[in-house]
């Protein structure tokens, strides 16, 4: 998988500088759930691409790690980086073992559209929950069916974009979730 990453890199860079409905709505779906100052936290961007979010992070005052596979669009994120300096820094690094970040040592985990593409979920999950903090927190937008009702004929069943926000806490066997935040904005749909 990240092979394809690498050679489709340039042209996705170029699709998010062109503007992407679909990653801005995302983003902000995000930036919504993130708190305003971030000062002093340190935040890792899962699968960072070109590092939209993970500069938004840096720029709320984060010490932001953006990380993805792919060595082609870390250099995008430098790139961009290089051209509006908001302190971000970046690795190449696997998500599902986010081998380069220490074991409790984030804040905050945000993840913009890359778990959708993740090889083995569970695995960045796992990866996710080692990296943060104790009551540290991992954001990140998702996509959930509004509706439980069958889909009509000829109607497919509607998926809105959500954000989730879990909240790690530790027991006695690990650190698990303990809070889970669901919403599709500008609806009162929970879940």
């Amino acid at each position: 998988m990240v092979d394809a990453w690498d050679e489709i890199a340039d042209w996705y860079a170029e699709r998010l500088h062109a503007g992407s409905a679909m990653h801005e709505f995302a983003r902000d779906i995000l930036l919504k759930h993130l708190p305003a100052n971030l000062d002093g936290k340190r935040v890792v961007d899962v699968g960072c691409g070109e590092g939209l979010l993970t500069r938004a992070a840096a720029e709320r005052g984060a010490k932001a790690l953006g990380i993805d596979p792919a060595q082609r669009m870390i250099e995008h994120a430098l790139a961009a980086e290089a051209a509006h300096q908001a302190g971000a820094e970046y690795a190449v690094d696997d998500g599902c073992t986010l081998a380069t970040v220490p074991p409790g040592s984030t804040d905050w985990v945000i993840a913009g559209l890359s778990l959708n593409n993740v090889p083995d979920l569970s695995a960045a999950i796992q990866a996710i929950r080692r990296v943060l903090v104790v009551g540290g927190r991992s954001s990140s937008p998702s996509r959930i069916r509004a509706s439980k009702r069958p889909a009509r004929a000829g109607r497919p069943r509607r998926a809105h974009p959500v954000a989730w926000s879990v909240t790690m806490r530790p027991k006695a066997s690990g650190v698990h979730p303990t809070r889970r935040e669901c919403v599709v904005p500008g609806t009162s749909i929970g879940c």
